[in-house]
C-alpha cells in the first residue's frame, strides 16, 4: 500500500501534468477553499498515531494527525479505507473514497458553518 506522503505527492504531480481543460475545478489544489480543506482534514485525520518505533502510541480527544504510514503495529490509518485494498486507484475513486469517510471535527479547526455544511453534504 502507498504511504500518504507518496499519495499526496502523486496527486500534486498528476494535477500539474494534466491539461488545464481536462481538470475539473474541484480537483485543482489551488481551488480548495477553507471549508474544503477542513472537510478533507476532518475525514483523513484521526486521534491515534503510532510512533516510528512502533512502541509509542499517542492519542487525542479530537482528531489531529494524518499518519504518514499505511500500517504500524496494529494500527491502520483511516485514510487507507480510501484504497479499499487496492494498490492504486483513479482520481475519481480517490474522490469517492474520500467522500465516503466519516467527518469528525478536527482539533483546532475553524468554526465555520460552511465547513459543517460542506461536510454534511459529503
Amino acid at each position: 500500500m502507498p504511504s500518504l506522503s507518496k499519495l499526496l505527492v502523486t496527486l500534486a504531480v498528476a494535477d500539474g501534468f494534466q491539461k488545464p481543460s481536462s481538470i475539473r475545478q474541484a480537483t485543482k489544489l489551488s481551488a480548495l477553499t477553507t471549508p474544503d480543506m477542513v472537510s478533507i482534514y476532518g475525514r483523513l485525520s484521526e486521534s491515534t498515531c503510532v510512533a516510528e518505533d512502533g512502541e509509542t502510541t499517542q492519542t487525542a480527544k479530537k482528531p489531529k494527525w494524518i499518519p504518514a504510514y499505511s500500517f504500524r503495529k496494529d494500527h491502520v490509518p483511516t485514510w487507507m479505507e480510501v484504497f479499499a485494498g487496492k494498490e492504486s486507484i483513479s482520481l475519481a475513486e480517490f474522490e469517492e473514497g474520500l467522500q465516503a469517510l466519516p467527518f469528525a471535527d478536527p482539533w483546532h479547526s475553524p468554526k465555520s458553518e460552511a465547513a459543517q455544511t460542506y461536510s454534511q453534504a459529503g
